[in-house]
């Protein structure tokens, strides 16, 4: 399942890429922030699906509440308008949020051609590399309560 997702999210790129060139022109060596916005994206989505998949585990109506959790992050990302429409606090509130970080990395990259902020991230590339290793060992405490509970 996620090798299909993988995939997935491969094949959105290039299509991403080749609409780009198609009405901004060609890329330029700049999409390689994009690439590194797509890692960051990739190494968070792996972090907390591995966290939230042992919580729900132990909490059942944690799977519950996971559209609600995600539809505030789609409403906090922003996805369908500029980041410059939250100043003041809500930057504050983009800089933390990975998926807005992200988002910002591979806008940048495809439609602007400028480099995204690097320190932003390699900071979320840090905090969810820390994730990462942090939730290896969260499911070897919990992997037998996995077991007993499914």
């Amino acid at each position: 399942m996620v090798g299909v997702a993988t995939f997935d999210l491969f094949v959105t790129f290039a299509i991403l890429l080749v609409l780009a060139w198609l009405q901004i022109g060609p890329p330029t060596i700049h999409v390689l922030g994009a690439v590194l916005g797509l890692a960051v994206l990739i190494v968070w989505v792996a972090a907390t699906t591995i966290v939230v998949a042992t919580l729900a585990v132990r909490f059942r109506d944690l799977k519950h509440s996971m559209p609600l959790i995600l539809r505030v992050m789609f409403i906090l990302t922003p996805v369908m308008y500029s980041a410059e429409l939250l100043a003041g606090t809500g930057s504050l509130l983009l800089t933390v949020n990975p998926l807005a970080v992200s988002i910002d990395a591979i806008r940048e990259g495809v439609l602007n051609h400028t480099w995204p902020p690097w320190w932003s991230l390699l900071i979320q590339a840090l905090a969810g590399c820390a994730l990462l290793v942090a939730s290896v060992p969260l499911v070897k405490r919990a992997e037998r309560l996995i077991s007993d509970r499914l």
